[in-house]
């Protein structure tokens, strides 16, 4: 029997998996697919302010060289997480 999760049962945010830099390129893997968005002033930004982090789904990338990153993420499920990511 196969059996789903459904994301109105998830209330785990997505959690961050691995980070790492190629030239000028941050890239953040997540658990699960999210849609992440940043800001290299501070963590207290509205999610829909934040700088989109492209693609969509779960490795997500910034073109920048600033030294620090305050990210967010949300799933599908709408659970929010929150990481600061240094270079």
């Amino acid at each position: 029997v196969f059996e789903a999760t459904l994301p109105e049962d998830d209330h785990d945010p997505p959690e961050l998996v691995h980070v790492y830099t190629s030239g000028s390129t941050l890239h953040v893997v997540t658990n699960e697919p999210a849609t992440c968005r940043y800001d290299a002033e501070s963590m207290n930004f509205l999610f829909e302010d934040g700088q989109p982090m492209g693609p969509e789904g779960t490795e997500h990338v910034i073109i920048g060289s600033d030294a620090e990153y305050f990210v967010q993420c949300r799933d599908a499920a709408q659970n929010l997480a929150q990481f600061v990511i240094y270079r």
